[in-house]
């Protein structure tokens, strides 16, 4: 209540990343897996230039800042196997549809992993959050998962001891400070990974399959970019002082022109929206005392209405 009168987050992603999964787990994301040939022959003749995706799930697994960006709370807010508050998500408008990248969804968004074995397209398993994690941990040991464990809780509780846990928890009620104030702006429009195929082969797991997307920002799913913002932190359980919270959306629209600086005036992706004109604006007035008006495009309110915490 002494030191913050306000403070602003721009496309945080308060929940997690699922893309931070797929890299513990076997080291790859969608962009390395649609390299597919092209990697594996620079990997043949060159083996030396780079690294396969065991070697940079090792060297991922051993910095505690990509733990933190796995996915918190669990199956309440990322669905069950057969079920996700985000199934059937299009983008927001105006923004590209997750099928943009050719990939049409064919199962829950709640099976983040959905498990294949080798010569078998099918889904022999399909892995929710909680399942997924797991998996986690027998693919990168028990004292990986201990050291996660130890400085990340990834359910959707509030830890009870005052410690680091609780400390990086989003649910964590808000302050007793209701003079501060709250601001999430954040990039919709792109489609965003969600959840993963991967095949059981003799040499370990591997995207092989479908990587199916939603909306978000290009990097975070909309879900982790607002649950908190536009419905979280209004519930009394989140908020029980009544800090003020408002949230601005920013559709994602290319700058067109290959000259265009961080994508162009009008880019919101989760990089280049700190380059966004608007955004710049908004934040100026933040500091400068001003108000904003809250704008919500997407669908995150009627999604997150679904979650019960």
């Amino acid at each position: 209540r002494r030191h913050v009168a306000r403070y602003v987050n721009i496309a945080g992603p308060t929940l997690g990343v699922p893309k931070s999964l797929a890299t513990m787990l076997s080291g790859d994301t969608s962009e390395t897996a649609q390299l597919g040939t092209f990697m594996q022959l620079h990997l043949d003749q060159a083996p030396h230039i780079l690294m396969t995706p065991s070697k940079r799930a090792r060297l991922l697994r051993s910095w505690v800042s990509g733990a933190s960006m796995l996915p918190r709370g669990g199956e309440a807010l990322w669905g069950t196997g057969t079920s996700s508050v985000d199934d059937g998500a299009s983008a927001s408008p105006g923004g590209e549809a997750p099928e943009a990248k050719g990939q049409a969804k064919r199962r829950s968004m709640g099976a983040m992993v959905c498990l294949s074995q080798e010569g078998d397209p099918g889904c022999t398993e399909q892995l929710s959050i909680s399942s997924a994690l797991q998996l986690l941990r027998k693919q990168a040991g028990e004292l990986y998962m201990q050291k996660v464990e130890a400085f990340v809780d990834l359910s959707s509780k509030a830890p009870a001891d005052d410690g680091p846990l609780r400390w990086g928890s989003p649910f964590v009620p808000l302050p007793q400070a209701p003079e501060l104030e709250i601001f999430c702006l954040y990039g919709t429009g792109l489609p965003t990974e969600r959840a993963y195929q991967y095949l059981n082969t003799s040499a370990g797991l591997k995207i092989g399959g479908d990587v199916e997307f939603v909306d978000g920002d290009g990097s975070v799913p909309l879900l982790s970019l607002g649950f908190l913002c536009a419905d979280g932190w209004s519930r009394p359980e989140l908020n029980p002082h009544g800090v003020s919270v408002t949230t601005r959306e920013y559709v994602h629209k290319s700058g067109g022109l290959s000259l265009s600086v961080r994508g162009g005036p009008e880019a919101a992706d989760h990089v280049d929206i700190l380059g966004n004109q608007e955004m710049i604006l908004d934040l100026l007035r933040v500091a400068s005392g001003a108000t904003l008006q809250e704008r919500i495009t997407s669908n995150i309110r009627s999604m997150a209405r679904q979650v019960e915490l």
